[in-house]
């Protein structure tokens, strides 16, 4: 977007011979185009990320119930107090809070730092 309103700007409004408004056009037609495959693009990354995680958990919380279920029915006197019940599941709750949200968010901003980081050093050397 900002390289579409710098070509708006420096060559479409300020153009040498005057306002170029088929320049314009064609700007706001790439910028417009470049919104909606940015918002295509973000859905699906968002949709395959949430599969993912969702998938991840079901394996991690089918596993749990097999290693418990597994477990002879006179260990649960041995257990040691450190380990309250329920903390495996509220585990699992928290890895999911975190790949559903904070591990979509993380990957993401650091996504947008590499570009931004890439654009400014390519344009820098203008």
């Amino acid at each position: 977007m900002p390289f579409t309103l710098r070509e708006t700007v420096d060559n479409g409004l300020r153009a040498a011979g005057g306002p170029d408004p088929e320049h314009v056009e064609a700007m706001v037609a790439v910028g417009a185009l470049g919104i909606l495959l940015t918002g295509a693009a973000g859905y699906l990354m968002n949709t395959r990320m949430l599969k993912a995680a969702e998938n991840a958990l079901a394996k991690m919380r089918t596993a749990a119930f097999r290693r418990i279920h597994r477990l002879p029915l006179t260990s649960e006197g041995r257990r040691t107090p450190r380990i309250p019940r329920g903390s495996r599941h509220t585990d699992i709750d928290t890895m999911s809070t975190f790949l559903q949200g904070g591990g979509l968010v993380l990957v993401l901003s650091l996504g947008r730092l590499t570009v931004a980081t890439v654009l400014m050093l390519a344009y820098s050397g203008n």
